[in-house]
């Protein structure tokens, strides 16, 4: 099943369901609220955390370049890890046919703990790799791969608390009158939030095994 999707904001990695049939542990008053209410909260959480992590983590084909070391022979993914490699062929230079050596998911390593892709050696596609004339300075691999089949609990959760943090910083914005950047009423104090998004501690730890490190 795919993910719930809102129009503006696009994918959201925890359904409006879930996030209030467990908001009290993210820390909101579920009273008064709807899936339509706390929707976009959970869209804009979703792209807070594909900005913090570097990555997505929807359940689509990943379609990535990065340069040709033949001396490695090696490539590190953007978005590890590499569930299922679909496709891996080396670009020597622009347009089709012949300007490109495509070799088999089968003759490539995936090694998702140092987070690299290796061509084996000796493989079919080598000979035809082997001929390639001059092309491009810096012959391109192109790569079609799928990582997370689900979007991963701890990514989730990170969301919960992300747009629970949202919800209480609008439900701040709506109770102070228009102008005003803060109001302090005996034990009350509200502060209007603006500016960039700043994901809670908890999302923050729960994220910390999904940041991307390679760039490729």
């Amino acid at each position: 099943m795919p993910p719930p999707l809102d129009e503006i904001f696009g994918v959201i990695y925890l359904a409006p369901e879930a996030f209030l049939g467990r908001a009290k542990t993210f820390g909101v008053n579920p009273a008064g609220l709807g899936p339509d209410d706390v929707a976009p909260a959970l869209a804009i959480a979703s792209r807070a955390v594909d900005a913090h992590t570097g990555r997505t983590f929807v359940p689509d084909a990943i379609e990535e370049t990065h340069r040709w070391d033949p001396r490695t022979r090696r490539v590190s993914v953007n978005q590890p890890p590499v569930l299922q490699l679909e496709s891996l062929r080396v670009r020597f230079a622009p347009g089709e046919p012949g300007s490109v050596v495509t070799f088999s998911p089968a003759e490539v390593l995936v090694n998702n703990q140092e987070n690299y892709l290796e061509l084996a050696p000796y493989a079919p596609a080598d000979v035809a790799l082997a001929q390639i004339g001059p092309g491009v300075r810096e012959p391109q691999v192109e790569i079609r791969y799928r990582s997370f089949q689900a979007v991963p609990g701890a990514v989730a959760a990170a969301v919960g608390f992300t747009a629970a943090l949202l919800l209480q910083e609008a439900e701040s914005n709506e109770m102070l009158p228009a102008g005003l950047k803060r109001s302090k009423v005996g034990s009350e104090d509200l502060s209007r939030a603006d500016g960039e998004i700043d994901l809670p501690l908890k999302a923050k730890l729960l994220l910390r095994p999904y940041q991307r490190i390679a760039i490729g």
